[in-house]
């Protein structure tokens, strides 16, 4: 805060889903808690609410993956809630993880794979961003920024992760395909101006 404000800057803030959930996280704080601890400090250090960003990094089912699909998401959902009623305005989506036993579709690098796997998580992310879009309707919308967000199921799991497979970079074609595939289903289940939010 304080160097954003001595450089006439922009700050962006986050917190993982392990940091800052409904139940505290690691760090004891609700998203409420760390939105207002952020813009208290924001406050002292000089910095304008409208130059601090809140952000959710690696939102989704990864504290309670090792619970059913049905408990994890409905907790995911919920912490997605939490997070852009507090005002997160960026909402990085991931669904990247097998939630229970489950073993979605076995080795999910294996091409052959591949399809079937990413279309069980596009559906998980789609229900994350329905929650973040209800949320933000619910809260007197016109007086707040509707969420960005950033989408993928690359990334490398908060702290990281060892699977090869996970650390090559996306082709374009990739991407552009991740992308029409989110547009499509966001479309189909009523949040089609959701997706004019992506941003990466």
């Amino acid at each position: 805060c304080r160097y954003a404000a001595r450089e006439n800057t922009v700050l962006l803030a986050e917190s993982s889903s392990a940091q800052v959930n409904q139940y505290g996280g690691y760090s004891g704080m609700t998203p409420g808690q760390f939105c207002s601890a952020l813009h208290m400090t924001a406050q002292k250090e000089g910095l304008p609410a409208d130059r601090l960003i809140l952000g959710a990094d690696h939102a989704g089912p990864l504290p309670w993956r090792q619970l059913n699909e049905t408990e994890a998401m409905r907790r995911a959902e919920r912490l997605i809630a939490d997070c852009v009623e507090a005002g997160y305005e960026k909402i990085h989506i991931d669904v990247s993880m097998p939630l229970g036993e489950e073993r979605l579709s076995g080795n999910h690098c294996d091409s052959s794979t591949r399809e079937i796997y990413e279309d069980i998580m596009t559906e998980r992310g789609v229900r994350l961003i329905a929650a973040a879009e209800n949320a933000w309707s619910a809260s007197r919308k016109e007086e707040r920024t509707p969420p960005l967000y950033v989408i993928g199921n690359e990334v490398p799991e908060s702290g990281g992760i060892q699977q090869a497979c996970q650390q090559r970079y996306s082709s374009g074609e990739h991407c552009l395909a991740m992308l029409k595939r989110y547009r499509e289903r966001l479309q189909e289940a009523g949040y089609g101006e959701a997706a004019g939010r992506i941003i990466a």
